[in-house]
């Protein structure tokens, strides 16, 4: 990441917290996965990503949103 996209993202995390922002990661990863099925048939890609949203959502939930 650039130097800019950082302090983007701790400009989101202030406003939105640690937990928010990975929630609505999570939620990224889900449509991601949606997408790459439906438009892709990839369902191999797909399942990496409903994974991904799994660990981030846990991590979510644990610092809480």
């Amino acid at each position: 990441m650039t130097k800019e996209e950082l302090l983007t993202l701790e400009a989101l995390i202030d406003r939105h917290g640690v937990g928010g922002i990975l929630a609505n990661v999570e939620q990224i990863c889900l449509d991601k996965a949606a997408h790459i099925a439906t438009e892709w048939q990839d369902t191999r890609t797909a399942k990496h990503w409903t994974l991904a949203s799994g660990f981030v959502g846990g991590a979510a939930r644990k610092v809480g949103v």
